[in-house]
């Protein structure tokens, strides 16, 4: 039990490993779908301040292979239960491999896309 501003009863949850690998694989391919985005859209007039690139990510239409990767993380965390741990490592490393494909230079476009 950890103590907190709650009270001396208030607990915090702590996650598995298991669980803060599958956070870190989500973040990291959130991040290079935003990048991989953010390089194949035109330039814009000028810097991009913080609060208007927190709205980008935030609109699923200014990014569209973050947001098939979001429907696909989601889709498929339905399909595992929390106790089977071999096909959780199994998808993370798959993952894993999606990632470092998606962080290739010659990878334009993801999620079946076909270019215009």
């Amino acid at each position: 039990m950890i103590p907190s501003k709650f009270g001396p009863a208030a607990t915090v949850k702590q996650h598995s490993g298991l669980q803060r690998e599958v956070f870190a694989l989500y973040r990291s391919i959130l991040r290079a779908a935003m990048k991989k985005d953010s390089e194949l859209a035109p330039p814009s007039d000028g810097p991009v301040r913080r609060s208007q690139f927190w709205a980008q990510t935030a609109d699923s239409s200014s990014s569209p292979t973050a947001s098939y990767a979001k429907e696909c993380f989601r889709t498929e965390a339905f399909s595992y239960r929390r106790i089977d741990f071999t096909r959780i490592e199994f998808a993370i490393r798959q993952g894993k491999k999606k990632l470092a494909l998606l962080e290739m230079k010659g990878v334009k476009v993801v999620g079946g896309s076909k270019p215009s």
